[in-house]
């Protein structure tokens, strides 16, 4: 995984989408910890910790 060009192109999509930059870290992070969504329970845990992600920024004012 290329983090270079993956902060590069998440940094593109949160400007258009309005999501905060500080987040891409944390998006990347995931990225890596479920690289293979298809695992059974990844899906799952996934979304559990997008949620926290979001959560938390709308906790801070945000998002």
């Amino acid at each position: 995984m290329d983090k270079k060009y993956l902060t590069r192109k998440l940094s593109d999509l949160s400007k258009d989408h309005d999501v905060p930059e500080y987040l891409i870290p944390q998006l990347i992070h995931l990225m890596e910890r479920y690289p293979n969504i298809a695992i059974r329970g990844a899906k799952s845990s996934l979304k559990t910790d997008i949620e926290k992600i979001i959560t938390n920024a709308m906790k801070e004012g945000n998002l």
